[in-house]
């Protein structure tokens, strides 16, 4: 049996992109369940999102 590849660590620069992409998608999320003043299914939650983002392109 083969063994696995070891897993090698990200890139910092990398890694600090992927945390700040995260950080504003949660913001972003955070945003959207605050103004619909409800709690939110992932489902709606990314519908409202798709919206969002096409309104400001």
């Amino acid at each position: 049996m083969k063994k696995p590849a070891p897993i090698k660590p990200l890139d910092p620069v990398l890694a600090d992109f992927i945390r700040a992409l995260a950080r504003d998608a949660a913001r972003r999320d955070h945003e959207i369940c605050m103004r619909s003043g409800k709690v939110l299914s992932a489902e709606e939650l990314a519908q409202l999102t798709i919206s969002e983002t096409v309104a400001r392109i």
